[in-house]
């Protein structure tokens, strides 16, 4: 209850916020056009009407209830609150009163920044400020002084700036990508039917229309589905519109831009979701005060064709009932949020087919104790995923979680095991760690330790932050001491049996944790181990000690930096780092890197991080080729104690189905390096391919 109040009062203040920024505004935009629209009205009407449509629309509980979306609306706060003493500075003439508010100004902008990334917009949205209500002169007219020559060279900095996005691009756009259902095309595509589908909303906020998980359908083509190529054209005349109207309703063409400008980093190429509905809270201020102005001038033309009518009176009575009928569909909407099984039951109703939804009603269902229906809807969830748009780890665990909770052990294990089997390719891999550890009980449960043991031990390799899994460590513990008890266990040599049943359990811990590359946790077994046997502690503390040590020195030799002819070598450090910059950040001019390679290989003839980049330079595209594949082996031959050459020749064998090859330059490179940076996945790749070479 006390974060729900906390959002309501961030709301509140944020309405405060906004009608503070409205009176700013409309006291530059008086200023400036002194025949304005509100002369038949009073400036608090105009703010009264934005502020409240905004304040009271149902699709703010989005932002205001879903507690998560404080950062949504503690950005709006400061946002606005940047841009109101923004104004305020630009109003005052007294000079400690403006250095105050400027800043604040910054001040708030900082907050906003830290609040939420889309506050990025803000520089734009002051110039916007400037332009439509402050000094649109100035700024034309310090355009017009820029000297053509200036325009030049603006212009040829930033084509040979662009280059340099491309990396920043790629990783945090394209990539993105990956684990998605639609490409960057389809993604700009769906986004014009979606704006045009928040702007619908926001004229007719019908709870009914709401919803916390959308099922959009993706645009493949401007004409499939047709409506794409129309939601296009809306907003293309839309903003062409707010263009040409910018001198005679500024306030209008303002609004407009506001409410675009406000959803161009969530509703165009970054990789995000497709649609929710809390990202209209801050780009609906520019809308409302779009509507607020329509609602002015449609007063004043009344107002001015039948002056008989008190057209003031009839438009407070209907703004009231308008605000009064926003606030009851408020509240009706709010009554979809009452607890998380009436929420998810919501999402259900309205997208039946998305796996996320069903998987979230099924969590409902378990948290309310039907566990039955609970496990029919994560089956559900399962049969209705489809590549990078499944819950199919997270379904397997929650059903083994929920016969658990029943007591149907049998049960819990033997759907487990079936379902673990067919787990898809390309499955989103993030609960796998809890999904091994909820398997490895259900065998626990079942009397089967040996395979807990497994399963708990895939659970410590697969987890993502070292040393946060106390569950597992604890799970490891209780399998391992169940073990030393049984006197049938046969997977661990004879002289365990006569240790003491700590020493058994600390030492087996300590191979886990190595082999799990949790040197942490391996020490504390060792520390365990100390007291108990101490043989067995020397010579574990040796094989610690020597795995640390390579790793140590294959994470030094793997550094350039450290590398003695990088330190020496003056013209060896400024060849290869400008070989690495255009590699990584300035494509255009790779002919030029390929020749400084040659340069290099030519003057440093024996040098491993050459032979890297020629590794990985000269064999991009098709490498299938028998002269090629030889020049990877001897290059490997050469240099198979260090690991870049082997990480890349791995996955260079692996491209052209030199499996054995792949398996030799993976076991060597985990030999020297065990706990390299991917160790997981190369043990993955290991696996993958011993099995591909067994068929």
């Amino acid at each position: 209850m006390d974060y729900h109040l906390t959002n309501i009062c961030i709301h509140l203040f944020t309405f405060l916020i906004f009608w503070f920024f409205l009176q700013k505004l409309l006291y530059f935009y008086q200023r400036k056009n002194k025949n304005d629209i509100l002369n038949p009205l009073p400036a608090p009407f105009f703010i009264a009407i934005a502020a409240g449509l905004w304040v009271l629309n149902p699709v703010q509980t989005n932002s205001v209830t879903y507690i998560v979306q404080r950062m949504t609306s503690l950005c709006a706060l400061f946002y606005l609150a940047t841009l109101a003493f923004y104004l305020s500075g630009r109003q005052e003439s007294i000079l400690y009163k403006k250095v105050l508010f400027f800043s604040l100004t910054v001040t708030c902008a900082l907050c906003a920044f830290m609040s939420k990334e889309t506050s990025i917009t803000l520089p734009l949205a002051i110039i916007m400020l400037e332009y439509y209500f402050i000094s649109q002169d100035f700024i034309i007219d310090f355009l017009k002084k820029i000297k053509p020559v200036y325009w030049v060279i603006s212009f040829v900095l930033i084509l040979l700036i662009i280059p340099l996005a491309e990396e920043p691009f790629r990783n945090l756009v394209l990539n993105g990508y990956r684990m998605r259902t639609f490409s960057i095309w389809e993604r700009l595509l769906t986004e014009s039917r979606v704006v045009v589908w928040y702007i619908s909303l926001l004229f007719y906020p019908i709870p009914s229309r709401m919803n916390l998980d959308h099922d959009f359908t993706i645009s493949s083509s401007l004409l499939d589905p047709i409506s794409t190529l129309l939601a296009i054209l809306i907003i293309g005349g839309t903003i062409l519109f707010a263009f040409i109207t910018t001198r005679r309703n500024p306030l209008l063409s303002f609004g407009i831009l506001w409410f675009f400008l406000n959803l161009i980093i969530e509703s165009t190429i970054i990789p995000l979701e497709i649609v929710f509905e809390h990202r209209l809270y801050l780009p609906s201020i520019g809308l409302f005060i779009a509507i607020a102005h329509i609602i002015a001038k449609t007063i004043e033309t009344i107002q001015t064709k039948y002056h008989h009518i008190d057209i003031k009176g009839v438009a407070i009575v209907i703004i009231i009932m308008l605000l009064s009928f926003n606030s009851i569909l408020t509240t009706i909407r709010n009554n979809d949020w009452y607890n998380i099984f009436t929420i998810y039951e919501d999402c259900y109703k309205k997208s039946p087919d998305k796996p996320r939804t069903i998987a979230n009603l099924g969590l409902a269902y378990g948290q309310m104790g039907d566990q039955e229906k609970a496990r029919r809807y994560f089956r559900e969830a399962i049969d209705k995923g489809d590549t990078f748009n499944e819950e199919y780890i997270s379904s397997v665990n929650n059903i083994i979680t929920s016969y658990l909770n029943d007591n149907m052990t049998q049960e819990a294990l033997s759907e487990g095991e079936k379902l673990f089997k067919n787990i898809p390719p390309n499955a989103n891999m993030i609960g796998l760690p809890t999904m091994y550890y909820t398997l490895g009980i259900a065998y626990q449960k079942n009397q089967k330790p040996e395979l807990a043991l497994e399963s708990f031990k895939e659970a410590l390799k697969s987890r993502s932050n070292k040393h946060k899994e106390q569950y597992i460590y604890n799970a490891l513990s209780l399998i391992l001491s169940e073990i030393a008890d049984s006197s049938t266990s046969e997977i661990f040599s004879p002289q365990h049996k006569n240790n003491t049943k700590r020493a058994y359990v600390m030492e087996n811990m300590f191979h886990i944790a190595v082999d799990a590359r949790d040197y942490f946790l391996a020490k504390s077994a060792l520390d365990a181990l100390k007291e108990i046997d101490e043989n067995k502690f020397n010579s574990l503390g040796i094989f610690l000690n020597e795995e640390k040590t390579r790793n140590t020195e294959a994470k030094f030799d793997s550094d350039i930096n450290n590398h003695s002819l990088f330190q020496s070598d003056v013209s060896y450090r400024v060849l290869i780092s400008t070989v690495n910059f255009i590699n990584r950040h300035y494509s255009p001019l790779k002919f030029m890197a390929r020749n400084i390679l040659e340069i290099l290989k030519k003057k440093y003839p024996d040098d491993r991080f050459v032979w890297e980049l020629s590794l990985g330079m000269n064999f991009q595209g098709h490498i299938s080729d028998t002269n090629k594949i030889e020049t990877i082996n001897k290059i490997v031959e050469k240099y198979n104690d260090f690991p870049p050459i082997l990480s890349l020749s791995a996955k260079l064998y692996m491209v052209v189905g030199e499996n054995n090859k792949a398996l030799e330059s993976i076991n060597r490179l985990l030999e020297i390096y065990p706990d390299h940076p991917h160790w997981l996945y190369w043990e993955q790749a290991r696996t993958k391919l011993r099995m591909k070479m067994k068929k």
